[in-house]
Formats: C-alpha cells, sequence, structure tokens
C-alpha cells in the first residue's frame, strides 16, 4: 500500500519526475488502497507485528521502490542500451544467482 507513495516520493528526492502534480486516478487508487488497510486493521484488531519485522518490511519497500525509480529513470534516459524484456532477463538472473548464495549465508537450507 505504500509503495506507490514511496515511489512517488522517491522521485521526487532524486529529481527524476516530469510530472509535478498526482493524477486523480492516482489519488483516488492510493486512497482506495489505504482505506482497505485501515478497514483490515479496524476489523483485525488482534494482529500483532514485531517492531524488527516492520522495520525490515520497510527498509524491503523503500529499497525495492528505490531500484524500482533508478531501473525506469535508466530506461527512460537512455542509460542502459538494452530492450526491456532484456533489463527484465538480466535482473531476474541476478536475483537467481543471489538468492542461493543468500540462503547459503543464512543456513536456510535444512
Amino acid at each position: 500500500v505504500l509503495s506507490p507513495l514511496v515511489w512517488l516520493l522517491m522521485e521526487k528526492l532524486l529529481g527524476v519526475s516530469d510530472n509535478d502534480k498526482i493524477s486523480v486516478h492516482t489519488g483516488v487508487s492510493i486512497i482506495l488502497m489505504l482505506g482497505g488497510v485501515v478497514s483490515y486493521i479496524v476489523y483485525h484488531q488482534n494482529i500483532q507485528a514485531e517492531a524488527m519485522g516492520i522495520a525490515f518490511i520497510a527498509l524491503n519497500i523503500l529499497i525495492t521502490t528505490l531500484e524500482r525509480v533508478c531501473h525506469c529513470y535508466m530506461m527512460s534516459s537512455g542509460l542502459v542500451e538494452m530492450s526491456e524484456p532484456g533489463v527484465v532477463f538480466y535482473d531476474n538472473v541476478v536475483c537467481l544467482l543471489a538468492s542461493p548464495l543468500l540462503m547459503l549465508g543464512f543456513n536456510e537450507f535444512q
């Protein structure tokens, strides 16, 4: 739910946004998502979350959003000489190779 808000903030902070206004469609979409989250929290009041888990989720949102904003900026500005499917393939191969290494480092294979 927070990703669109973080996306807009990252674009503004990095100075890669051409659009200074949020469209009506974007605003309505964000309001609907926030409404869904609020109604979920209201009706499920017994949800307990650890502070560390919330911190990691927030960090994940920030890193992922920053990566996607930079990815879109590089593709739109011509800094990358690859097609869109080529970049997606490259991203997936890097993640496919890095994930098992991280899993080994944290002893996830048992």
